[in-house]
């Protein structure tokens, strides 16, 4: 992986759109950072697209015009393609944990939350409204994005009402049971099986780790 990073090319060739490499890179980056923090070449690129976002936020709001100057002049082009030319992406969510200020991580976890089209790759509505149905591969690719955002230090203060929504889900015995239709071998099963007592030991591990980071 850290090869690939620093070629920037796939082996059967990048995609034929602007800026691939740059899409590539972020890619790779983000998953080499899910595994360890000792890869020159991957922090570099998280520092890169941190650098970005803060200066996206710098007065006080999300402004594009400042996305795009500030991609300008850490890449040397435009940002082009939805991938690229916005930031509400997993990769670069992914990517920028522990490297935004305080302030201005509160500025984009708050316009992350009602950003219409929720996270690019994980979940496609607005996150500061929980799901109607609870037992439901909608809940779970919601539960996905709110995973991904609760990693962030500010992220305990600005999701409490997910958890919530989690607290009002739960059984009376302390479980959680998300119901067989969320099976989509993506985030389920965790189990190497699929009845009830597999379906209710999944949810609930995969919720109490979400509820550690809240307790940290």
């Amino acid at each position: 992986m850290e090869t690939l990073l620093q070629i920037g090319k796939l082996p059967e060739g990048n995609e034929k759109f602007n800026d691939f490499e740059t899409f590539l890179r972020l890619i790779v980056a983000a998953r080499i950072c899910r595994f360890t923090d000792q890869c020159k070449v991957a922090n570099e690129i998280a520092r890169k697209w941190a650098q970005i976002v803060t200066k996206a936020f710098s007065r006080g709001t999300y402004f594009q015009i400042d996305y795009d100057e500030s991609y300008i002049q850490v890449f040397g082009r435009k940002p082009n393609g939805g991938r690229l030319a916005d930031f509400v992406n997993f990769y670069q969510l992914s990517l920028m944990l522990g490297l935004l200020d305080k302030q201005t991580e509160a500025r984009m976890l708050d316009y992350v939350l009602k950003h219409e089209n929720g996270i690019y790759y994980v979940y496609e509505n607005r996150l500061n409204i929980v799901p109607e149905k609870f037992q439901s591969k909608k809940a779970s690719r919601y539960l996905a994005a709110i995973e991904l955002l609760s990693r962030y230090p500010s992220g305990k203060e600005k999701l409490s009402f997910a958890y919530d929504w989690l607290k009002a889900n739960q059984q009376a015995d302390g479980t959680w049971n998300m119901g067989q239709t969320v099976k989509d071998g993506v985030y389920f099963p965790l189990s190497d099986c699929w009845d009830k007592a597999a379906r209710i030991t999944d949810s609930t591990y995969r919720i109490n780790k979400l509820f550690t980071y809240v307790a940290t």
